[in-house]
């Protein structure tokens, strides 16, 4: 017998990683809601990178917007 794959919303996995960092007890928090602690570790990390990457591209935007601002001038 195979069981299938559990999935997640996008909102319940965000919710849970915030859980997990607001509180910095990750463990509590799988325990509550009856999910595997490495499932939430991949989230976080998963999360940190996500963020990780928005932060870089914001940054490459601010630095072009700022070159044309003195290209202009």
């Amino acid at each position: 017998m195979t069981q299938s794959r559990k999935k997640y919303t996008q909102e319940f996995k965000e919710s849970i990683v915030k859980a997990a960092i607001e509180t910095g007890n990750a463990a509590l928090i799988t325990r509550q809601h009856g999910i595997s602690k490495e499932l939430v570790y991949r989230w976080i990390r998963q999360s940190k990178e996500t963020n990780k990457t928005s932060k870089t591209n914001s940054n490459k935007v601010n630095t072009d917007s700022s070159s044309l601002k003195t290209l202009e001038t």
